[in-house]
């Protein structure tokens, strides 16, 4: 017999790989019924022009689709499993996973679309040892044994262990590995049913006489029978749930002899971490008559295809039972957060939460998971701690309480052991919510009469007087929903309290009569709750609520309410064209890239966003740029921007039906702008202006010294129509605004941009992929491309029909320490080009009747290219300003009246159009009469000047 020492402690990887995506096809849709005819692998043909090149395989093998189909007693023949119609998509191009998913999710045969999450163990080793199995006594197991055994009716149970296998030689596990009947024995012709290639038991794998391994060397696709290690985890894992009891040998499991099923999910390399089919390998078990599954592993990210799948699992009645975690963090851990599974945190031997692992709400139940003793390979033993062997204890005593209540439901057997828990939030004060009902206690989870157990199914917050945001100072109420799982209860009470001590909920109604409840029964709470939030409190802050249902001195239901407060953006709404405005100058969400805060701009009846992202832009150079847009990495935004004045909505406002301000400021390093800016958006309810929204940015310059070439603009990636492609975006020449539209459905809204101030137009329209001549922004966005784009003039006026995007914006303008500019659009919206002119024109008047911007005026492009006025400035500096009638490179000098060439500026080129602001030194000329030269390609034109000193 080995000892070992190793601490094992389950965490996770968020590893979203440039091909891990996963979406779900709608029912009854030709693209399903193609990719079915498939094999549901390959090229899909429907999304080539959306993400290129590809390949999909299913998320749930056919031979587990076609089990539950028998298991479910379904026609084979007949309509598609909802689990069938999942895919997984492995994406060649380089599009981002987020703009992919976003795209995806908006064609009409697609029913959603999201992150495929990778889940993983970590192993961390540890030479200490310290004691044997301290935790049976602890929890109350070796009374729980004594009462077990003195019982009559006792059903013999299937634990699942999904894990990365078991070892079945182990001499502790060896007599309680399960043994599947259909595949084991002596077939008609002599053969052992084990090992004869068929599929015996007709389930869909062959010979899985013991098993099956869904991570297999041996045959990725199907996977094999052998669910032997692999790593050790596993084989500890299952040793802490069923070990051998009363065999003089080793260990006694929590379980007390009830039988393993052994799911692989783990690679086989004995030091690999990662786990492959976990939920495969679940839903499995459950069909195979698992009646408690551990799953002792996991990840921070959620799924709706995973959710589904544990759905199914729970319609076979299983008990799932997870590891909440160890990443020492107040955050959900999947599966074990998932609806319907028993999360686990970890304690230590002193009831103290264990310093590794996380607590949360969605915590259900807690039991000691460090320096825990169990069964490792090769007929040892050693110690490991994480709630990776917290969950398997749980596991152990939920199948003590199945095998003597077998015709309790799955939630009901869960609701036994929250109901028995043994409450330690005194002596783990700080986690009061984190450590769900308390310390499993076996003995009385098994032995309890009439057990009782009120879960909190629903919360939900609303506003008394809505505005759209839960704000500082707001009265708010609560909803609750409740489920009597277990016996009825006679009386009960609803007992809220705020456990955040900073910034405390003023609770007016914390006590809630329930009375009598039925059991199996749910009731929504009439009474609601009422809450004043607190007066201040930082941005986007969390704050939460504790629930505890009371019976008489007894606690039988815990849950818990979060709601987040003082937002850093408004969804305003008081027109057709609803959006989002951030408190950073963003219009659409304030998440990017997951944009799950904010609403993007959308036209009701239809919620479907036009817009993927959008930021403000304001610098001099490359060098010194301020911005909130994607960075050159593509997956985070550049943060140049702070917070002065959270974005507040009025409505009504001084001018319009709705207004928005906020006030924000880069910090002024050497690589930003040095600007601050005031943001305001007005909506105006009223015809001809009913979907257009008004946007000023009022930057000042924060700088000590005098800014000549500064630019400003906004960044628009839209997404119009389904997946966002079939887009072009364009510089409209004769009418001076920004445009795009879908090339492909005439239903869909055009989208116009048009300045609301008389300065020099600077657009670039953005092939998202790049595959024209310009850049791609789906590799990352640089800084010298956002100034290429800012400050080139019309520098590309039109893109393909494609994924778009594009910079609108002004300048240059030359702003003095101190001095402001104002920089305004209107976003606008139209059935037809012909409508959106009409709205253009509307909105650059309305902007200046209600003083909202000093008005636009767009001239149509000049006929010749000449200078137009030279103006003298301050600090030995001349602004020039002139037109182009067409795209030239311009060069300018200074000239005396002898003919001597002064100063020059280098040949650039210029967009047609008119120009002001463009500035050269005068510094060392005498006083005198001097000219100004423009010279291009096709004419020459000059100006004189006089300088007095």
């Amino acid at each position: 017999m080995k000892r070992l020492c190793v601490l094992l402690v389950i965490a996770s990887f968020n590893l979203m790989g440039a091909d891990a995506i996963l979406f779900k096809f709608k029912v009854g849709t030709d693209a399903f019924a193609q990719w079915k005819n498939a094999g549901r692998r390959g090229s899909i043909s429907q999304l080539q022009t959306v993400i290129g090149n590809h390949a999909s395989s299913p998320f749930v093998r056919e031979a587990l689709i076609t089990m539950l189909k028998k298991n479910k007693k379904e026609n084979i023949l007949s309509a598609s499993h909802p689990l069938e119609r999942i895919a997984i998509l492995h994406i060649e191009s380089d599009i981002p996973n987020t703009k992919a998913i976003r795209m995806i999710a908006s064609l009409p045969f697609v029913e959603y679309a999201e992150f495929l999450p990778t889940h993983a163990l970590i192993q961390q080793p540890d030479d200490s040892l310290y004691g044997y199995q301290y935790y049976p006594a602890m929890i109350g197991a070796d009374s729980a044994w004594v009462y077990y055994d003195q019982q009559n009716n006792k059903d013999s149970l299937i634990i699942g262990i999904v894990d990365t296998g078991v070892d079945p030689l182990h001499e502790d596990l060896s007599y309680v590995m399960y043994m599947n009947p259909g595949e084991t024995g002596i077939d008609s012709i002599g053969n052992n049913k084990s090992a004869n290639g068929i599929d015996d038991d007709r389930n869909g794998f062959i010979d899985d006489w013991q098993g099956w391994d869904f991570a297999s060397g041996i045959d990725p696709v199907k996977g094999d029978n052998r669910a032997v290690p692999g790593h050790l985890h596993g084989t500890h894992v299952a040793g802490i749930a069923c070990a051998i009891s009363n065999n003089k040998k080793g260990i006694a499991g929590i379980a007390r002899n009830h039988r393993i099923l052994p799911v692989k999910v783990g690679l086989d390399d004995s030091d690999a971490v990662n786990v492959t089919g976990g939920y495969e390998g679940m839903l499995y078990a459950a069909m195979m008559g698992a009646d408690i599954i551990n799953c002792s592993w996991g990840s921070p990210t959620s799924s709706i295809a995973e959710q589904e799948i544990v759905n199914e699992v729970l319609q076979f009645g299983s008990v799932i039972i997870g590891g909440a975690g160890n990443d020492q963090s107040d955050m959900a851990f999947y599966p074990a957060s998932y609806r319907g599974v028993v999360s686990v945190a970890a304690i230590g031997p002193d009831t103290l939460k264990a310093g590794y692992s996380n607590a949360h709400g969605t915590v259900d139940i807690s039991a000691p998971g460090s320096f825990i003793y169990s069964t490792v390979l090769d007929n040892g033993y050693g110690y490991s701690s994480g709630t990776s062997m917290a969950s398997p204890i749980v596991a152990g005593v939920a199948a003590l309480v199945k095998s003597l209540n077998p015709t309790r439901s799955n939630e009901q057997i869960a609701g036994i052991l929250k109901s028995s828990a043994v409450d330690i939030s005194a002596k783990n004060p700080l986690y009061a919510l984190g450590l769900g009902s308390g310390m499993i206690q076996a003995y009385a989870a098994i032995s309890m009469n009439q057990p009782r157990y009120v879960e909190i199914t629903q919360t939900e917050f609303s506003e008394i007087n809505p505005n759209g945001m839960f704000t500082p100072g707001e009265q708010v109420e609560l909803s609750v929903v409740v489920h009597n799982l277990l016996e009825d209860v006679d009386s009960c009470t609803l007992i809220i309290h705020s456990e955040d001590v900073k910034y405390p909920v003023t609770i007016l109604n914390d006590t809630i009569v329930l009375g009598q409840l039925k059991a199996s029964t749910i009731y929504a709470i009439a009474e609601k709750v009422q809450c004043i939030l607190p007066q201040s409190s930082p941005f986007n802050h969390r704050i939460v609520l504790r629930l505890d249902i009371q019976s008489g001195s007894k606690r039988i239901g815990r849950g818990f309410a979060e709601l987040i407060i003082n937002p850093t953006y408004r969804t305003m709404i008081a027109n057709d064209m609803h959006l989002t405005v951030t408190s950073q100058g963003h219009i659409g969400y304030n998440d990017y890239p997951t944009n799950m805060q904010g609403i993007g701009i959308t036209f009701p009846p239809n919620d479907q966003s036009v817009l993927f992202e959008s930021g403000f832009i304001v610098g001099t150079s490359a060098e010194q740029l301020s911005n909130g847009i994607r960075d050159i990495s593509g997956d985070e935004q550049e943060r140049s921007f702070y917070i002065r004045s959270s974005v507040e909505v009025a409505s009504p406002g001084q001018k319009a039906e709705a207004e928005s301000y906020a006030q924000f400021a880069d910090s002024a390093r050497a690589i930003d702008a040095g600007v601050s800016v005031e943001h305001r958006i007005y909506q105006f309810d009223k015809e001809g202006i009913d979907s257009t929204v008004f946007i000023t940015y009022d930057i000042k310059n924060e700088r000590n010294s005098r800014m000549d070439s500064l630019h400003a603009g906004m960044f628009f990636d839209w997404d119009i129509g389904p997946s966002g492609q079939n887009n072009i975006c364009s510089f409209e020449m004769d009418e001076g605004y920004a445009h795009c539209f879908s090339t492909v459905d005439s239903t869909l809204p055009h989208i116009g941009i048009t300045l609301l101030n008389d300065v020099p137009i600077q657009f670039h329209a953005i092939d998202n992929d790049g595959r024209s001549n310009g850049f791609s922004i789906y590799d990352g966005f640089s800084r010298n491309e956002k100034w290429f784009a800012l400050s080139g003039g019309i520098s590309r006026a039109l893109s393909r029909s494609t994924d778009v995007s594009m910079i609108m914006g002004g300048g240059p303008f030359g702003l003095d320490p101190g001095a402001r500019q104002q920089i305004a659009f209107a976003i606008v919206a139209g059935s037809t080009k012909s409508e959106l002119n009409n709205a253009i024109l509307n909105a650059r008047s309305v902007a200046k009747q209600k003083g909202i911007a000093s008005g636009f005026t767009w001239n149509v492009l000049p006929e010749k290219s000449r200078l137009i006025d030279i103006v003298i400035s301050q600090d030995e500096m001349i602004r020039i300003d002139f037109e182009l009638s067409k795209q030239e490179m311009v060069e300018f000098a200074i000239y005396s009246v002898q003919g001597h060439v002064l100063y020059t500026l280098p040949s650039k080129p210029y967009d047609a159009g008119q120009y002001a602001g463009t500035f050269m030194s005068f510094k060392g000329i005498p006083s005198g009469v001097y000219f100004v030269r423009m010279s291009t390609g096709s004419a020459h034109d000059a100006l004189p000047f006089i300088l007095i000193r």
